[in-house]
This record gives structure tokens, C-alpha cells and sequence, in this order.
């Protein structure tokens, strides 16, 4: 028994649902129109910028992650993803430390690409770390060398920084170079995608032979050889080769692709750096011949400056699911989306259905505090020797959330700003000033598809507090 909740403790990790693991977890819905909506502005604006705004545990990374991998997008894009917090691991961050984190990215990415780099990129290289590296280094050494130093030696950084803050113009110009290189290149390969099967079909290929080709969508390579192989070893070698000529003149794929740079977990940074690299220097990304996205902090997009941002920046919002609407009626489609969740994690004999109901409840629609929840609880029923979760154990751990928003309250004017939303009957009129550090710490939730649509609501652990 222990194994089994041990096992599922670490099924419930916060981690973004990608690849073959994230398959097995992710429910159908989950950030699946974020996605969508993201897809649509890449593909329609060159050099765009866009924010995916929500709250921590929305599932802004799931949907980042998703988008990263979605086929419309990595056929048409180099996408280089990273996550800020990762790549600076500090609290002190200057927005120069966005573009150099950008361009040692950028390097490597061409790296991997075999894709030459341009020499006044190593030299550029050479000058910022002759001191403190070793520079008999290959470009893409050094560049691996100072993502590592950037993150783990404050003075190394420091002395980058202090290079580069006066000459910001001069590392947007060596981005855009990078992201003009890259974008310059020419892809070409064997693609089995959608509009490949579509001639395919215009071609009068049978649907028996097409639906056993399913299973190549999404797969490239660039030896002929391989490819027809590959497509001989499922429909057999007769049929390969009456189809030949189709395959051949069909697949063959050249084109070039933008740069899309996808910034993860920037919402996850200090408030005060989000705000100076956003509101002081929200030029500064402009100027990257680059797509971009970043994650953003919803309680920032309350803020009084943020109109001035909103000419420089696409916003797309992922907001917690609706369990209940504004009066308190519950929406099934969205409680069976968090149910699932639990279900593809833990044996449905480890935990009673009052338990999962209870949680779900108190989750507010957050994926990621369910999450949390139930990690709580798998940890409380091995300490108990339990042989299911029970009302009894999610109580402690629902408890165990309430006092970690009961610590906050020590802060002057949260209590009393939680407690006016808790009472009020228009959940649609609450003060941006209140929302910007409400939402920042998970008191209170924003719902809603659009925004004529929206209200708030304390976060349920707040409304059913029985220590109140």
C-alpha cells in the first residue's frame, strides 16, 4: 500500500504535460484553446510578441510546453524554448540578462543545427568571458560555459551586465543576425503531415494505404532511402513501389522557418523584475527579428501601467477551469476534466469519491493546487499507514493550505480586501488596485472566457475556512 501511494505521489509533480509521460496524464481541454489561439496569432504575424497571461497553477506551462511541440508550429518555426527562472536561477535580474540568456540560446540552438556561426559572434563571445574563461573553446562551448556562469557565479554576471547595459542596441543587433541566419536556412526533408495526406488523397492513394501511414505523421527525414524503407516495412514493398512517384514528388518538403523564442516561468521571477522588464523596457523585445511568447503574471495585467503595454504585446489568458459559475452552479464537463486528472494518477480503490469531490471543490479550478492536494495527501496517508484517502486526511490537508494563506495575513489590509470579496453579491466589481497582489498570492481567482465575462471569487479554501 505504501508503494502504491508513493508511486502516485510523484505521478501528481507539477511537471508540463508534453511527451510520452505528459500523454498519459493530460486530459483532453486543459489549456487545449490557449493553444489553439496562440497557434493562429504565430502564424498570421511575423515578429510577433505575446503574453500568456494567467495565474500560477492555471496551466500556463502545459499549454507553453504544448504549443512548443504542436506540428503547425515546429514545420514552420525554429522553436527555442527555455525557461527564465531555469536559465537565471536569481532573484536579481536586469532585463540586458533576457537578451544575452536569448543569444547564448540561439547559438547553441544553431549548433544543433549545423548551422555555421557567424565570426563576430565568437569574437563577441571571446571578449565577454576573457576574463574568467577559458576562451581556446569552441563558439558553442563558450556559449554553454556562460549560460552555465550566468546562473552560478554572481560576479561573472555582474561583469557581463555591467558590459552590456550601455550597449543593449548592440546584443539586439547580434539577436536579430542570429534569428536572420537561422531563418535564412533553407529546411528541406521527407514530411508525412496533414497537407501531404491531403495529395495524397488527390491522388487517388487507397484509404487502406493511408490509414496504415497514420502512424508517420509528424515524422521527417532527410535520406530518401530511410523514408522509403520505412513506408515499405508497413505497406509492403509492391505497394511502395506503384506509389512511389506519389510519395516522392509529394513529401519533399523546402522551405524556410521563422525563429519562435518561448520564454517559460517568467511569471515565476519577482514581481519587481517582471514590472521593469514589461513596463521600463517593454521596447526592448521589439526590436528582435524574432517571434515571441512569454509567461505572464495575471495580477500584472491589473496594473495601471499595463495599458501601455498592450500596443507592444498580443495577450492571450488561461484561466483556471470553472467548476461553478458566478451563482455557484457546478459545471460537470469541467469537474469529470479534474476528476480524470486524479483518476490517470492514483488507483481509484486509493482514494473515496467524497475525497476527490471535496478537492476538487477546493481547488478553484487550479490544476496545479490539485495537484498539490493530492501529493499532501498521498504523503499524509503513507505517514498514516492508510489504506485509502478519506475526508479525514483531506481535511488535514486542506487545512494545511488555509493556514499557509492564514501566514499572509499577517500583512495589513489582505484579510479584510479577501473577506470584501467573499461578501459581495457582484463578484464582477472588485478594484484593481486589490486584484494586483489578490491574484499575485492566490487569494482570489479570476474566471471568465472573455472580458465582458469575467468575476472573482476568494479561493474556495477561504470560503470554507472552519477555523474562521
Amino acid at each position: 500500500m505504501v508503494k502504491a501511494f508513493y508511486d502516485a505521489y510523484h505521478r501528481f509533480a507539477r511537471f508540463p504535460l508534453i511527451g510520452g509521460i505528459g500523454e498519459t496524464f493530460y486530459v483532453q481541454n486543459i489549456a487545449e484553446e490557449a493553444v489553439q489561439r496562440m497557434t493562429k496569432n504565430i502564424l498570421s504575424e511575423r515578429f510577433s510578441k505575446v503574453l500568456a497571461i494567467g495565474q500560477s497553477g492555471s496551466g500556463i506551462s502545459t499549454a507553453l510546453h504544448r504549443l512548443a511541440q504542436e506540428q503547425t508550429i515546429t514545420d514552420t518555426h525554429h522553436v527555442i524554448f527555455f525557461s527564465a527562472a531555469d536559465a537565471l536561477s536569481i532573484t536579481d535580474v536586469e532585463p540586458i540578462d533576457f537578451l544575452i540568456v536569448i543569444w547564448v540560446k540561439l547559438i547553441c540552438a544553431m549548433q544543433e543545427r549545423n548551422i555555421e556561426i557567424p565570426a563576430k559572434t565568437f569574437d563577441l563571445l571571446a571578449n565577454i568571458t576573457s576574463e574568467g574563461i577559458n576562451t581556446k573553446k569552441t563558439e558553442t562551448e563558450l556559449a554553454r560555459r556562460i549560460s552555465l556562469k550566468i546562473k552560478t557565479d554572481s560576479e561573472f554576471r555582474r561583469n557581463i551586465v555591467k558590459q552590456f547595459m550601455i550597449k543593449t542596441e548592440t546584443m539586439e543587433e547580434h539577436i536579430s543576425d542570429l534569428c536572420w541566419i537561422l531563418a535564412g536556412q533553407v529546411h528541406a526533408g521527407y514530411r508525412m503531415n496533414e497537407a501531404v495526406f491531403k495529395k495524397f488523397q488527390e491522388e487517388d492513394m487507397s484509404q487502406n494505404i493511408l490509414s496504415k501511414l497514420e502512424g508517420l505523421k509528424g515524422l521527417e527525414y532527410k535520406s530518401e532511402l530511410t523514408f522509403l524503407r520505412t513506408i515499405e516495412g508497413i505497406i509492403g514493398e509492391l505497394q511502395t513501389l506503384h506509389y512511389k512517384p506519389v510519395f516522392l514528388k509529394h513529401a519533399w518538403v523546402e522551405e524556410k522557418k521563422d525563429v519562435l523564442i518561448v520564454i517559460d516561468e517568467m511569471n515565476h521571477l519577482k514581481r519587481e523584475i517582471t514590472e521593469k522588464i514589461f513596463f521600463e523596457k517593454k521596447t526592448m523585445f521589439q526590436a528582435l527579428e524574432a517571434k515571441m511568447i512569454f509567461a505572464f503574471p495575471l495580477s500584472l495585467w491589473h496594473h495601471p501601467l499595463f495599458s501601455d503595454v498592450l500596443s507592444y504585446f498580443r495577450c492571450e489568458f488561461i484561466r483556471p477551469l470553472t467548476v461553478y459559475d458566478a451563482v455557484g452552479n457546478y459545471r460537470g464537463d469541467f469537474l469529470n476534466i479534474m476528476k480524470d486528472a486524479i483518476l490517470k494518477r492514483i488507483e481509484p480503490s486509493l482514494i473515496s469519491d467524497d475525497a476527490i469531490a471535496t478537492l476538487i471543490d477546493v481547488s478553484g479550478g487550479l490544476m496545479g493546487d490539485l495537484m498539490n492536494f493530492m501529493q499532501n495527501a498521498c504523503l499524509r496517508a503513507i505517514e498514516k499507514k492508510a489504506a485509502i484517502i478519506g475526508n479525514d486526511i483531506v481535511a488535514e490537508v486542506i487545512d494545511d493550505k488555509i493556514d499557509a494563506f492564514a501566514r499572509m495575513f499577517d500583512f495589513a489590509g489582505y484579510e479584510s480586501a479577501v473577506r470584501a470579496v467573499i461578501r459581495s453579491k457582484k463578484k464582477t466589481n472588485i478594484h484593481n488596485k486589490e486584484l494586483i497582489y489578490l491574484l499575485n498570492y492566490g487569494f482570489v481567482l479570476e474566471y471568465g472566457d472573455t472580458s465582458d465575462t469575467l468575476w472573482y471569487d476568494a479561493h474556495p479554501c477561504l470560503i470554507f475556512d472552519r477555523k474562521s
